[in-house]
């Protein structure tokens, strides 16, 4: 989850910085082209992954 973030010069304002989420890719055998982990094909040349 986020954090928080307050700048005390400014009063209440507040920043919520969102936290990095991992993204899981799977390199295609035949054209090498990066896909999401969810895909059963690649999205470039239809290769089962």
């Amino acid at each position: 989850m986020g954090r928080k973030i307050s700048d005390g010069h400014f009063g209440s304002s507040s920043v919520v910085v969102a936290s990095p989420e991992k993204v899981i890719m799977i390199k295609c055998r035949e054209c090498a082209k990066l896909n999401e982990e969810d895909p059963k094909f690649c999205q470039e040349c239809g290769k089962a992954l």
